[in-house]
């Protein structure tokens, strides 16, 4: 079933984002402040989540519709398929945007709880108990209701590789988009020369290889019911048959050895290969050669 999914963003990125979902060919993006959107199925969220680098979390809507009482809102929460999502046993946790209702923000999660626990509880058991909240978002303004279900649990800038950092690290989805937003054309040599942990140099790699930046992690629509091994398995190895086995030369260095040593383990767990080295600015390898220069420079 095709559904309207919302693939959340920092202000500035949406253009972005609208054009690596093009590029990616998974469907046609539609702008909104903070996200953009698009309609797809099980095959799109998986797809998304895996594909995407400059989305932060991939949320499948579960309905829109018109709600100006309490009792409104729980018994229309009620009639939704969330059990294609959730088990009783799941914890939920709702957050919620309110604007120009006469519902609060504490009402409408304690109603949007209460009728998710009538929807999963034909058994009787407590869907409130067990492992990681799936995140639920509702959004009401002027008695109009949206409600999502995030499909991706961990945010998607956590990528797996960045197991440790240096000083002031810089989000993964962050460097990629500066990497998007520079016109760098991802086949001409790169350079990086205040590096620090490594995480422009890596992601321009997996950009330049066309890997998939969520290939080391996992989501959370893997442990709901509507999961699918088998398409799960078809859309990771589709995946990875697109990405090419040599990239770019990416230069990065960091006069800090620490850095270094924490940039080399972060591209290792990422399966790239980089030109790493410990220099000053001044003595940084890579300027003779390189086509573009996208770094994060201290304040």
């Amino acid at each position: 079933m095709r559904r309207e999914l919302g693939l959340p963003c920092a202000p500035g990125r949406e253009p972005l984002l609208a054009e690596e979902i093009k590029s990616l060919k998974l469907g046609t993006p539609e702008l909104h402040p903070f996200a953009v959107e698009m309609k797809g199925g099980l095959r799109s969220i998986m797809r998304a989540n895996l594909e995407l680098g400059l989305a932060s979390a991939v949320w499948v809507q579960m309905a829109e519709f018109n709600c100006s009482r309490p009792s409104e809102l729980e018994r229309k929460v009620a009639r939704l398929q969330f059990k294609e999502w959730l088990v009783p046993g799941d914890a939920v946790a709702v957050k919620v945007k309110v604007r120009r209702s006469r519902m609060n923000a504490k009402e409408i999660e304690a109603r949007v709880l209460a009728g998710i626990r009538r929807r999963l509880s034909d058994d009787g058991t407590d869907p409130y108990t067990s492992r990681a909240a799936v995140e639920i978002r509702v959004r009401l303004e002027n008695d109009e209701c949206q409600i999502y279900l995030d499909t991706s649990g961990t945010p998607l800038h956590r990528r797996a590789y960045r197991l440790q950092t240096g000083k002031a690290p810089l989000r993964e989805d962050l460097a990629c988009a500066l990497l998007w937003a520079s016109g760098w054309d991802r086949v001409s040599p790169l350079v990086d020369p205040l590096m620090g942990s490594g995480t422009i140099p890596i992601e321009a790699a997996v950009l330049s290889r066309r890997l998939a930046p969520g290939r080391l992690r996992s989501f959370a629509f893997q442990q709901s019911p509507c999961f699918d091994a088998d398409v799960w398995q078809k859309t990771v190895d589709a995946a990875a048959a697109r990405a090419l086995p040599e990239g770019a030369t990416i230069f990065g260095s960091d006069r800090n050895a620490g850095a270094l040593e924490i940039a080399t383990k972060n591209a290792e767990r990422t399966g790239v290969q980089l030109q790493l080295s410990c220099a000053p600015l001044s003595e940084a390898p890579g300027f003779d050669v390189m086509r573009a220069l996208v770094t994060n420079p201290p304040w």
